[in-house]
């Protein structure tokens, strides 16, 4: 009998470790302040000559903190405590928005006139930079049937860009390409991940199937695709997800582009957020018909149904994940309420409250906020710890 016993425990103990090899570790996260670095910096009143009170935080690199203040983006150098106005966004812009890699500042103005549009302005704001500002465009404008989606890839100038644009008509269609890139910001270049071909009728209803959000890191892209429900995409009560894990050779960005795997995943609901670190995927649910009170999770990625093991704290419809960054086994991501801190090699994670979400940026740098008291601006900058 005793035998027996301990050839169970020998069998149980092997197909344990067997698990642990091919990934099927215990993946529980535990909450831990301790996996966080925080510091602050006041710059006093009497060094800024602008009213901080209107001033949206666009974020900072090195020594440098970016404001918006009434379409103006400023550069403020705490280094030397001297400033400049870097750009000023077009008047007739109908949404912008701001994004920080390593060695640029890019701004996104999208128009909606006659025709939809957007372009891309590059600001090259690394110390050792040669040029101080050069626009990016393909052609003069990047004509789009919607918002372009950016998604900033690490420690890096590339991001994921995804955007639509008009490509013929038939009798019947508008045919409209969903597109989905990588685009290096410093060296111009723009490599396809995916188009897909959806229908306008001449009511304006979709026909077909779009990507709808994406994230990732510098060799996995993680996006989304729905299909068209009564002519439009966000009232779907499923969705694919679509992990692609992909290679170039050692000239990251001047040779081929290799697939080396995919993963699907069938869902029941849409997603309004998604990226993924190493065999994880993070996501911010939504349903078009009902609320969803737990809408945060982390899921472990396979070719089946996804296995949840972490409901992410207090993202909820309306709430929800609405920026992320992953750099290497680190993630940072906040929703209206929260900032949150997630360490996927020690499995620990971190939030914290958060105020104003105009006053908060995610760059390579880790997670920084601004507070403004008596036109006092305190910056603080949270990392995650090596």
């Amino acid at each position: 009998m005793i035998k027996k016993i301990s050839l169970l425990v020998l069998i149980f103990y092997l197909a344990f470790s067997l698990l642990n090899v091919y990934g099927f570790e215990e993946d529980e996260f535990t909450f831990s302040e301790d996996i966080i670095e925080k510091s602050e910096l006041m710059i006093p009143s009497s060094k800024i000559d602008f009213d901080l009170a209107k001033a949206s935080y666009v974020g900072s690199s090195g020594t440098k903190i970016f404001l918006s203040i009434d379409g103006k983006v400023y550069c403020y150098d705490i280094s030397d405590h001297d400033y400049e106005i870097i750009y000023e966004n077009n008047p007739k812009v109908f949404l912008y928005d701001y994004y920080i890699t390593k060695n640029y500042l890019l701004i996104v103005e999208f128009f909606n006139n006659s025709e939809s549009y957007f372009t891309l302005t590059r600001i090259n704001i690394s110390d050792d930079k040669e040029d101080d500002k050069s626009d990016y465009k393909v052609g003069n404008k990047w004509f789009s049937k919607k918002m372009p989606y950016i998604y900033v890839i690490g420690n890096s100038d590339a991001i994921y860009l995804n955007y639509a644009e008009e490509k013929g008509q038939s009798n019947v269609y508008t045919f409209i390409n969903d597109n989905l890139f990588v685009l290096d910001i410093g060296k111009d270049e723009l490599r396809t991940i995916l188009e897909l071909t959806y229908g306008l009728d001449k009511d304006g209803n979709a026909h077909g199937r779009s990507i709808i959000y994406c994230g990732g890191n510098k060799d996995s892209v993680f996006f989304q695709v729905v299909e068209a429900v009564d002519g439009v995409f966000d009232r779907s009560n499923s969705s694919t997800l679509y992990r692609l894990q992909y290679s170039m050779e050692e000239d990251y960005y001047n040779n081929a582009f290799n697939i080396l795997d995919i993963n699907e995943i069938k869902m029941s609901e849409l997603v309004l957020h998604l990226t993924n670190v190493k065999n994880y995927g993070i996501i911010s649910k939504y349903n078009f018909h009902r609320p969803i009170n737990q809408a945060g999770e982390i899921f472990r990625v396979t070719n089946e149904d996804y296995k949840s093991i972490h409901a992410i704290p207090n993202i909820k419809s309306g709430e929800d994940i609405i920026k992320s960054l992953v750099i290497e086994d680190k993630v940072y991501f906040i929703s209206q309420g929260y900032m949150y801190f997630y360490n996927f090699e020690s499995f620990k994670y971190y939030y914290l409250e958060n105020n104003s979400i105009n006053k908060i940026s995610i760059t390579h740098d880790g997670l920084s906020y601004m507070e403004v008291s008596e036109n006092n601006l305190i910056l603080y900058q949270v990392k995650l710890k090596e």
